[in-house]
């Protein structure tokens, strides 16, 4: 930086005056200055005076060299003790006049010659080239020169020059500030000699004129001016840099703040000089200047940053209103463990409805990397919350806590019980599985809670009830006993008197409580003295069914049930007992009956009873008959032998043996051939007669003709027998029976209808229908008996030539291996009902434990029709194992939609009949026959058996239940 810090005056005088009348002595002139005078002086000791010298009114020209040592000089440039440079420098010379002396004709030449005569231009001309440079040139005048001229010679004429004498202070660099970087004073001089090159012209003898050089050594004297410099620039850059601080105050307490912007205010004011006197002075500057800095950097090092909390408003996992403050120091972002805190304990919760919410930002918006300013507060923004799987616990525990109430030993009142299961009904998920629990969610809980609430009240609500029944249940027991036995036998007790009333409760998850229909007995009575009352009424009301008796369509009378009688053809002549044959004609009896067992009708005033009639069956052949009645009986009698006028003619089966009609012919042994009944699967051959149906035949004496049959050859039945499981795997038929049993290889014509077949497997614990499925590959085995030997007659084949099923025989350990779950045989048994018989799992010991053999019970999958539809058959077969007993066998049937139940056969409002039967042949095979309706009905049935168990309870087992039609396809 340049300043100017002071005047440079120059005067130059000249004693020469002008001489002659030609105004010769014109070159009189300044040439240069030099501030920097460097040659020494000259006219010293016996040297030379002039640079030149020439006997003329122009000088000789000085040499480039002269030009060179003596050149003119208007800055010097120095280094100061601390090697920066700094210069003092001339500049803005003019010429400012002349005294009255001073006669010379020239005032100023510029370097290139032109003079400057005019006083106002002369003036406004800058001098520094003018004076700055040594021209030595050897013009009159001479070019670039200040001129002057003395006109007495006495008095010297001066020319006057003045400029600035400025000072170049050294440049300053940046500095890194301390505490200590003050503001320094620094002296500066300028110590060099003054010079000058000056122009000369006299006259002696002749004119001469030259050059000179004049320097301030002639007279020991230098350029000694001194600047003074004080450098305040620590103190402006930190003023600067505190000035920096100031759009900040927000990061810095208020204390340190106020300091600061104080003394940063004092560091900017202005010196007061006024208390600065002379003496000393800069002592005093530059103590003040160190105060101001000196204060200012302590407050500036004294700013307290600002500690900001940050601030976080959420909600904790339970959905609690929760605060998260953290420290963060002005300036600064959030650290990386705050920021871990932050992501670790905001995050979602689930409130008390069970709804989780996920956290999608803060309010305002939260930027981790953002440098916090100011204390801030961030709200947790949540979703609208996604509900969770509901909370079944208290649920469940109060559906268990029902439950077993109902599963107790308590008395309840059926009112009650359906009252409970009226609500359950409206209970939507309190028949939910697990699983189906699973897929609940929280938006349900308010519902799930208000149902286990319901539960609660429901169990509260149960109130047993304090009932003696006892006798009420020997009333039942007999009741029960004589349903069992017969249905069809008391007149009101079994339809109107009971003491309790099964209430089922259906669809319980299995999965949850063991069971899928849970079964009470709600009682019908809500104190003993109800219970007595009806009791009493019912006992009193007790009375046997009675039915009507027929003789060839003609009703002879009304017998109560059970009841022994013995009728002829007109009248009933005993109900004490029976009647043996006796005297009179011989009537061929048949048998047929119905009842409400058979008919869920059976009485009503719309009802045809003859509608369910069981087929007529041959009887006897006697003047009388006698059977216990069962139901309404119809009863047929055809006169064979009446007075003895002719003979008996017997139809016996050629099938079966059986009497299939009897004929009495006239006195002269002639009678017409009956139409031979038809048998399902065999075609009527001949009479052993060979006479033909509908021809006349005469015999001499009582003869029985036997009725031939040829088996129909589109319904023979073949049977592959396997000795083992591995046989049946391997292929390897132990024997195939046909017709003869001679173990032949397999042919589709064996075995006839209703022909006896008898298996033996020896060693077989059971003897199983094997069965391979042809989706999954697994081996089936579905138990047809118990032992090691199987009879039946033949109604269907069991087995086919491809090897996929046959009878096979499996042992004990077989039985019980293919009860495990996955086994590694692949083969599994099944019951008759075509339910697999599975293995329980010990839960602690993860064991299986097998199930012995079972009672079972099964039927033929389709009716067998005779030719010519009149009658249809259902056939059954039942398996009893060692330590059964079995009670009694037949078939439930319905033209509805009923359940196939014993239960449901007892309530003639179900629509259920119930066909006992009345034996079973060999192989438990049972058969009931039922004539066939004159209109195509549609049904279904199924095979039933009440038997005994070991402990001695009745147990009634079902088998398959079977759709059906009475159209003989």
């Amino acid at each position: 930086m340049q300043v100017k810090f002071g005047d440079f005056n120059v005067t130059f005088g000249v004693l020469t005056k002008q001489s002659d009348a030609f105004q010769l002595l014109k070159n009189n002139a300044l040439d240069s200055i030099t501030i920097n005078a460097t040659q020494p002086k000259i006219a010293e000791n016996g040297s030379k005076t002039h640079l030149t010298s020439n006997s003329a009114s122009t000088p000789n020209a000085l040499s480039d060299e002269q030009k060179t040592n003596y050149a003119g000089c208007l800055s010097y440039t120095q280094q100061s003790s601390d090697g920066k440079d700094y210069t003092y420098s001339v500049s803005n010379l003019r010429y400012t006049g002349k005294n009255n002396y001073n006669d010379s004709p020239h005032v100023i030449t510029l370097n290139d010659g032109t003079e400057v005569t005019d006083y106002s231009q002369a003036i406004a001309t800058n001098l520094d080239t003018v004076l700055g440079t040594t021209d030595g040139g050897s013009n009159n005048p001479i070019p670039g020169a200040v001129f002057a001229r003395s006109n007495n010679g006495t008095n010297g004429g001066e020319s006057y020059i003045t400029g600035d004498f400025n000072f170049t202070a050294p440049a300053t660099e940046q500095q890194t500030l301390t505490a200590t970087s003050y503001p320094t004073s620094t002296k500066y001089t300028l110590g060099t000699k003054f010079g000058a090159v000056a122009a000369w012209n006299c006259r002696n003898t002749w004119n001469y004129c030259g050059y000179n050089w004049f320097t301030s050594e002639m007279n020991n004297q230098v350029l000694n001016p001194a600047v003074q410099i004080v450098d305040i620039t620590p103190l402006v850059e930190l003023v600067d840099l505190c000035n920096t601080y100031l759009p900040n105050s927000n990061m810095y307490t208020d204390e340190s703040w106020a300091k600061f912007t104080k003394a940063l205010e004092r560091a900017q004011a202005n010196i007061d000089y006024t208390n600065i006197n002379t003496t000393n002075l800069l002592n005093q500057l530059m103590t003040q200047l160190k105060s101001k800095y000196t204060g200012l950097w302590k407050a500036k090092e004294g700013l307290v940053v600002k500690t900001l909390n940050v601030t976080f408003n959420y909600k904790d996992s339970t959905g609690s209103d929760a605060t998260l403050v953290l420290p963060v120091t002005y300036g600064e972002k959030l650290s990386d463990a705050q920021i871990k805190e932050i992501n670790t304990k905001i995050g979602s919760y689930v409130d008390s409805k069970n709804y989780t919410y996920e956290v999608i930002g803060f309010e305002p918006t939260f930027d981790k990397n953002a440098a916090v300013t100011a204390d801030v507060t961030y709200t947790a923004k949540y979703d609208e919350g996604t509900p969770n799987a509901a909370i079944w616990t208290e649920f469940n525990s109060a559906k268990d806590a029902l439950i077993a109430k109902l599963q107790s030993s308590s008395k309840f009142t059926a009112t009650a019980l359906e009252d409970v299961k009226a609500a359950i009904a409206e209970l939507s998920y309190f028949n939910f599985t697990s699983a189906q629990q699973a897929e609940v969610k929280a938006n349900k809980q308010n519902l799930i809670d208000s149902q286990k609430n319901t539960m609660l009240q429901l169990a509260e609500s149960l109130t047993a009830i304090e009932i003696n029944d006892d006798v009420a249940k020997a009333v039942n027991e007999a009741q029960a006993a004589a349903n069992k036995n017969d249905y069809d036998m008391y007149d009101k007790l079994g339809d109107n008197f009971k003491v309790t009333k099964d209430v089922t409760f259906d669809g319980i998850s299995t999965d949850l409580t063991g069971g899928t229909q849970l079964t009470v007995k709600g009682y019908l009575y809500s104190n003993q003295t109800e219970l007595d009352n009806a009791i009493k009424a019912a006992l009193e009301g007790l009375s046997l069914k009675t039915y009507d008796i027929y003789v060839n369509d003609v009703k002879i009378g009304t017998v109560a049930y059970g009841t022994p009688v013995s009728v002829t053809p007109t009248k009933i002549i005993s109900t004490t007992d029976t009647t043996s044959k006796g005297d009179g004609a011989n009537y061929s009896w048949t048998y047929s009956f119905t009842a409400p067992s058979r008919d869920p009708n059976f009485g009503t005033t719309a009802q045809d009873n003859s509608k369910y009639l069981t087929a007529d069956k041959y009887m006897i052949t006697a003047p009388s008959f006698g059977f216990i009645v069962k139901g309404e009986t119809h009863l047929t009698a055809t006169q064979v032998n009446g007075d003895k006028t002719g003979y008996t003619v017997t139809f016996k089966s050629g099938v079966n043996g059986k009497i299939i009609n009897v004929i009495n012919t006239d006195a002269s042994g002639n009678f017409e051939m009956p139409t031979a009944p038809s048998v399902p699967y065999y075609t009527f051959e001949s009479y052993s007669n060979d006479v033909a149906p509908g021809a006349s035949a005469t015999v001499t004496k009582d003869t029985v003709i036997t009725v031939n049959y040829t088996a129909d050859t589109n319904n023979l039945y073949t049977f592959y027998v396997y000795n083992t499981p591995d046989d049946f795997y391997n292929s390897n038929v132990s024997e195939t029976w046909d017709d003869e049993d001679s173990g032949a290889p397999t042919t589709h014509n064996s075995v006839a209808y209703n022909q006896l077949v008898t298996v033996n497997i020896p060693g077989a614990y059971a003897i199983a229908k094997g069965v391979i499925d042809d989706v999954t590959g697994d081996y089936c085995y579905y138990i047809l008996a118990y032992g090691d030997s199987y009879s039946f007659y033949a109604h269907e084949s069991i087995g086919d030539s491809n090897y996929t099923s046959g009878i096979v025989g499996i042992t004990e350990e077989q039985y019980k291996n293919y009860q495990v779950p996955d086994n590694e045989y692949m083969m599994y048994v099944y019951g008759t009902d075509g339910v697999r018989i599975v293995a329980e799992q010990d839960t602690l010991t993860g064991e299986y434990i097998t199930k012995d053999l079972e009672f079972e019970v099964y039927n033929r999958e389709t009716p067998v029709f005779t030719d010519d539809n009149s009658k249809f058959s259902l056939i059954g077969t039942f398996i009893c194992p060692t330590g059964y007993e079995m009670v009694e066998t037949g078939f439930l049937m319905t033209k509805g939609t009923s359940s196939l139940t014993i239960e449901n056969a007892s309530d003639s409002s179900k629509g259920v009949s119930r066909f006992k039967a009345s034996k079973y042949t060999v192989g438990n095979q049972f058969v009931i026959n039922i004539k066939t309706p004159s209109t195509e009905q549609n049904f279904k049935y199924v095979a039933y058996a009440k038997y005994k168990d070991k402990s001695g309870k009745i147990v009634t087992k079902y088998g398959k239940t079977i759709s059906a039609t009475t159209a003989n396809s």
